[in-house]
């Protein structure tokens, strides 16, 4: 399943979260963005159930990353 995720961050962190989402292998794809959300990544899972576990156990424990908005597409 695919699904993307926009993420912001705290000012000034940008840089040090995208280095360390970049180390997660189910993540294929990732930007910096000039808006609201300061990155949007790509990523592959099985399912939802490791969508959600990854976002909860690996993304949102990266300390810089207040909020994040997932999107699965179809």
């Amino acid at each position: 399943m695919k699904f993307f995720m926009l993420i912001r961050t705290r000012i000034g962190s940008e840089g040090d979260v995208l280095k360390k989402l970049r180390k997660i292998k189910e993540i294929e794809e990732s930007y910096v963005l000039y808006y609201k959300y300061d990155i949007l990544i790509g990523l592959t899972v099985q399912n939802e159930e490791e969508m959600y576990k990854l976002r909860n156990e690996k993304i949102n424990k990266i300390a810089g990353i207040p909020e994040t908005i997932t999107l699965k597409c179809l």
